[in-house]
């Protein structure tokens, strides 16, 4: 009887999508100095509380926004471009009178969602810039940014401060943060030895940084998810993946990774150890890690100073793949992009030549119009699991892209059928939600268990995708529905192991 009621609520939930029909506080932000603390912080009530902590605060295109100092809120902020064609709006930080440059340009101490917003530590009148441009204030919050570019900070776009926080970046841009001089600075995500709960990074651009993607510094993150990203220019490393409870690194495309090169012949980009409670085994597979041929050339092999090409996986994250027979997936196949930055020849000799001690920047000529695409005549072109190309799916158009700087906004709410279906053991759900809001997102068996949560929360309006894992389930028949506010809509899907 119990699998009979199951079925029937998920057949009627399948036959009868209800629309949803919800509106939420809007707020419109003006452009110029302060405008985002005087607007956001100053949304209070005559008591002092919050006019509403679901209020959705807009800003223009084309706009500049300097921040009076740092931007520290201590309740839930929702933040999001008008979405009208133009350049992101620009936060940038500002010099506070008679102060100095902020370390920090946002520092938020409960959960922040933004989507369509250009967050950069660059300093006002060219002042310098701030070491980090987001850095986590408090205990168990949650980040979570869509079609973003954080970018312009001397140490880290990320600064994960605090422990069991959530950070979700997809579809985004992070670059040119730190300068090549061996500090170690210029990391995208630092944890600084904390315990975070999850780190998911999808559909991502990110390139131009003077160290690393990952730095952890001891701690522990309970959750990786690295997937469909490209990444460009890294001079000191890749990934210090640690302590890790589970691991998804799958469908990227990684060129000049350590770019510096190393004078240790068994160093490697990617370093990774399972948390000593973890019991599913880490995804490394179809990914494309490469090294400019000129850069390779051009490492000095001298007497004094020998410079090797680091290997890609340590020998942890290799046995997982050759245990997993995931080998053949992993490829080095040098891909040209469309347009990108130039190698980093020059900037990695002069990092080593005696007679320079003034570091040189990475490329960013006319980086408005780079372009990380590539042709198809590339094995990486359909390399990634469901055929599709390594690396970020926004450069070719693909269903997570943005279309001339334009957020791609829903008209309704969609729930799309999985693909592969039937899979085994991973497959791809993309789901559309016109309007922000709390969202619920969950994977039942025939007798309607609860077998997976894909999200449960505030999401922004957009295109979302998720990934559902099977590995640990029997084969079978389940069901995956999707809820937001009054809309209710479930589909079946088959694993086929």
């Amino acid at each position: 009887m119990k699998m009979k009621r199951a079925l029937m609520y998920l057949s009627i939930a399948l036959a009868i999508p209800l629309s949803a029909g919800y509106g939420q506080r809007i707020v419109q932000v003006p452009a110029g100095f302060g405008t985002i603390q005087s607007v956001i912080l100053g949304d209070t009530t005559s008591t002092g509380a919050r006019v509403d902590t679901n209020t959705v605060y807009v800003l223009h295109t084309d706009s500049l926004y300097i921040l009076d100092g740092s931007f520290e809120p201590t309740f839930q902020v929702i933040m999001e471009s008008d979405g009208k064609p133009g350049a992101m709006p620009h936060i940038i930080l500002g010099v506070p009178s008679g102060g100095t440059v902020p370390d920090q340009a946002i520092r938020p101490h409960a959960n922040f969602y933004a989507k369509g917003i250009w967050f950069s530590a660059e300093a006002e009148l060219n002042s310098g810039e701030g070491t980090r441009v987001f850095r986590f204030q408090e205990n168990g919050i949650k980040i979570s940014l869509d079609s973003c570019i954080i970018s312009d900070a001397s140490q880290a776009g990320f600064r994960l401060d605090t422990e069991n926080d959530v950070l979700v970046v997809k579809k985004c841009i992070i670059r040119d943060i730190g300068v090549v001089n061996g500090t170690g600075n210029g990391r995208a995500f630092d944890t600084r030895g904390n315990h975070v709960d999850s780190l998911i990074v999808t559909n991502c651009t990110i390139y131009n940084l003077a160290s690393r993607v990952v730095r952890q510094g001891g701690g522990s993150i309970d959750y990786v998810y690295f997937d469909h990203n490209t990444v460009d220019n890294l001079g000191q490393g890749g990934f210090d993946l640690t302590q890790i409870g589970y691991l998804y690194f799958a469908s990227n495309i990684i060129r000049n990774p350590e770019f510096l090169g190393n004078t240790d012949s068994t160093s490697s980009i990617i370093q990774y150890s399972m948390e000593d409670s973890a019991s599913t085994p880490p995804i490394f597979r179809n990914n494309n890690i490469f090294t400019d041929t000129a850069l390779v050339n051009a490492f000095p092999k001298t007497s004094t100073l020998t410079i090797y090409l680091p290997l890609n996986f340590d020998s942890t994250s290799s046995y997982y793949i050759r245990a997993s027979g995931d080998s053949a997936t992993n490829i080095d196949e040098l891909v040209n992009f469309t347009k990108g930055p130039k190698s980093p020849v020059d900037v990695m000799l002069n990092y080593y030549s005696s007679s320079s001690s003034t570091p040189l920047p990475l490329d960013t000529v006319d980086e408005a119009n780079f372009d990380f695409s590539y042709s198809h005549g590339y094995k990486s072109y359909s390399a990634a699991l469901e055929g599709k190309p390594l690396g970020s799916l926004v450069w070719f158009g693909l269903p997570t892209a943005i279309q001339s700087n334009r957020l791609q906004q829903p008209v309704g709410y969609e729930l799309s059928q999985n693909y592969p279906n039937p899979f085994n053991p991973t497959t791809r759900i993309e789901y559309s939600v016109p309007k922000s809001g709390y969202v619920s997102f969950k994977v039942y068996n025939v007798l309607g268990e609860l077998v997976a949560s894909l999200a449960s929360g505030y999401l922004t309006a957009g295109v979302h995708e998720a990934v559902f894992d099977g590995r640990n389930l029997a084969s079978g028949v389940y069901f995956y529905m999707l809820r937001a506010g009054d809309y209710s809509v479930a589909r079946k899907m088959v694993l086929l192991k």
